[in-house]
């Protein structure tokens, strides 16, 4: 498996903004938190993942919890009576905190409001934070939107679905190392287009994933149906 670095990324236009904003968090002075959204299967893992890396390297402290581990955990320190080395553990110790998956807070009114002020803890110590979310649009997460970036003025980065164009681009440069029933699938795409719809074109790039496990142009091909509309 190809190690999730920034070097590893595939960059092209509908996701270079991301990929240079998250980089910019990683190696800037620590300050304000970041805010990573965009629909699921669009590398924002991989950049939390890269960001972890490139941050371990350097020296720093750093820890990953999806937003139900760190749910969890708070729910915990409040039974067993905790709070405060939870508190520690989280808002003091590391020197970087990602968080994954935020959605998952969205109807947790008082969870959120504890988890919004160990960010803001976190932004006084100069620490660094970069929270992910998996949504289509920010509207989905309102509590989320408002209490982030209206109290805090947290910096929300959008990454987008790469287009049909760029998917084009990075399987045909792949196409030497695809499998027979691959070059079958993509054959087709291309010399049908009028024919085949979103659905067909998801179920091509699913099998140019499987085809393509380990090549490093295509992992990060989107396999989620939210993709689909931009494909007919």
């Amino acid at each position: 498996m190809n190690p999730q670095t920034f070097d590893s990324y595939v960059v092209v236009p509908s996701n270079c903004q991301a990929w240079a904003e998250v980089q910019a968090w990683s190696r800037a002075k620590p300050g304000r938190p970041l805010l990573l959204l965009g629909p699921p299967g669009t590398g924002k893992t991989h950049l939390a993942r890269a960001a972890t890396a490139g941050l371990a390297t350097a020296g720093a402290t750093v820890r990953t919890r999806t937003a139900e581990a760190w749910t969890w955990e708070y729910l915990s320190s409040l039974r067993t009576g905790s709070w405060l080395e939870f508190r520690e553990r989280w808002c003091e110790a590391p020197d970087a905190l990602i968080l994954e998956h935020l959605q998952d807070l969205e109807r947790m009114e008082h969870t959120l409001a504890r988890l919004v002020d160990l960010v803001d803890q976190r932004s006084c110590r100069q620490q660094r934070t970069l929270i992910t979310a998996s949504v289509r649009s920010d509207w989905e997460i309102p509590r989320i939107r408002d209490r982030l970036v209206s109290r805090l003025y947290t910096p929300v980065v959008w990454i987008e679905p790469l287009r049909w164009e760029e998917i084009r681009m990075l399987a045909e440069r792949a196409l030497p190392d695809l499998g027979r029933s691959a070059h079958g699938w993509w054959h087709h795409c291309n010399t049908y287009p009028e024919v085949l719809g979103a659905g067909r074109r998801l179920a091509l790039l699913r099998e140019l994933r499987a085809a393509t496990k380990r090549h490093e142009s295509l992992s990060q091909l989107p396999c989620s149906a939210s993709i689909g509309a931009r494909m007919s």
